[in-house]
């Protein structure tokens, strides 16, 4: 909604929470291939075809989908959090 928001010109929030277990329909983390044998729900080849087929004719990255996917700052956001 945030997203949206902003691409319709309406003021930005001064917050948000991204509540989803699955805020990168891409996986493109390479952590999440070193986290998957300990992570009984992560299946990474997997779960990329799910977030394919979820997308449809969107891409995986589309902010949309994938609210991670619009965070420009890469180190910010694995500080923020984390690999694990």
């Amino acid at each position: 909604m945030a997203i949206t928001a902003r691409a319709i010109g309406l003021p930005r929030a001064s917050r948000i929470i991204l509540f989803s277990p699955w805020l990168d329909l891409s996986l493109k983390d390479p952590a999440a291939l070193s986290i998957e044998p300990k992570d009984v729900m992560l299946g990474v080849d997997a779960l990329r075809m799910c977030g394919e087929w979820w997308a449809g004719d969107l891409a995986t990255s589309n902010p949309v989908l994938s609210p991670l996917a619009d965070i420009k700052a890469w180190s910010l956001r694995r500080k923020l959090l984390g690999s694990d």
